[in-house]
Formats: structure tokens, sequence, C-alpha cells
């Protein structure tokens, strides 16, 4: 709890949506040392964004000596901004997405 309460996550006082997000954060949190778990925050993303997608790509097996300096890491950096993402909006439209996960997965379409 004191983890995060002292990343500024209130204790929610009722049961609506913080609730879950905030039941959501401390299920993981004895998970968060498992070497199949990639331990991030929101914050720390927008804060140090170069940082975090070299952490995501050693999470994942790739060298961060493969990453820097290298235009990779700048590509990445380019499409996983708001400005990119807002100019191809309908690449990330949440319906679009559960279409193609469900008809992947031979589920009914909504």
């Amino acid at each position: 709890l004191e983890w995060c309460l002292s990343r500024g996550h209130q204790n929610p006082s009722n049961s609506i949506a913080p609730t879950s997000y905030f039941r959501h954060l401390v299920s993981w949190y004895s998970q968060r040392n498992e070497p199949h778990v990639l331990w991030l925050f929101y914050e720390d993303v927008i804060s140090n964004k170069r940082e975090t997608i070299v952490k995501v790509a050693e999470f994942m097996g790739i060298e961060k000596t493969s990453l820097e300096g290298d235009q990779d890491l700048e590509r990445v950096e380019r499409f996983t901004s708001i400005e990119f993402m807002k100019a191809h909006a309908s690449k990330f439209n949440e319906r679009s997405l559960r279409q193609a996960r469900n008809e992947k997965a031979g589920r009914p379409q909504d």
C-alpha cells in the first residue's frame, strides 16, 4: 500500500473506477520481481520515454547497445508519440482492434 500511495495514487473511498484500478495495482504488486513481469508506471514512461523504451526492449531480450544512437530507437519514440497516434487515429481505434482480435480468435463480432 505504501508504494502505491507514495506514487500519488489515492486510497479509493468508493467502489467506482478508482477502486478497480487500485485493486489491479495491488494485485500485481507481489509479482513485480518475477522475471516475466515488467513493472512500469505511466508517469515514468512520460517523463523519460527513451529510457522506458530501452527498458522494454531489454525485457524483450533486445540488447541496449543495439538501440542507443540507433534509428530504430528514434523510430519507436516517434511511433509511440501522442502526435503520431492522433495523426493515425483510425489505426488505434479500440473497436477495430477488438474486431481484429475477435476475428483472429474465432469469436463472434460485436
